[in-house]
């Protein structure tokens, strides 16, 4: 039987200057593979309340300055009680695009009108442009 060849080691003598590279080429940091992060959780789908208005007038602070902090609103698609609105936040969105939190402090009117205006407050002074802006109701 035909046998094989004993294979020989190969000696590949090296120069210094591929012996220096080598040594350069070991120090490299070595590439970790990266880990998989764990995957965000999906965001709740933001629910659009159903109950908007619109900004009727601003009520006039007593104390005859200029400080207007509230304004009056008419509520489309409410629920039975209006009064259950009360202390709810809304988010009136101006016509120069910015948005303004307030807070439904009142309802206006002695009785319940067709129209179920609130009072809404807000930290803020407004300016009359806010009239005729939408609100929505968070």
């Amino acid at each position: 039987p035909a046998t094989k060849p004993t294979v020989r080691p190969v000696k590949i003598s090296a120069t210094p200057a591929t012996l220096k590279e080598i040594k350069k080429v070991r120090a490299i940091p070595k590439i970790k593979p990266k880990k998989k992060s764990t995957p965000k959780k999906a965001k709740k789908k933001v629910k659009i309340s159903p109950t908007y208005g619109i900004v009727r007038n601003i009520v006039h602070d007593r104390t005859g300055r200029t400080k207007n902090r509230s304004v009056i609103i008419n509520l489309d698609r409410t629920e039975a009680p209006l009064a259950s609105y009360l202390g709810k936040r809304v988010r009136v969105q101006m016509k120069s695009g910015k948005e303004i939190i307030g807070v439904i402090s009142r309802i206006h009117g002695r009785r319940t009108s067709n129209e179920n205006s609130v009072v809404v407050r807000f930290n803020k002074s407004v300016s009359p442009h806010i009239i005729t802006s939408r609100v929505e109701v968070l």
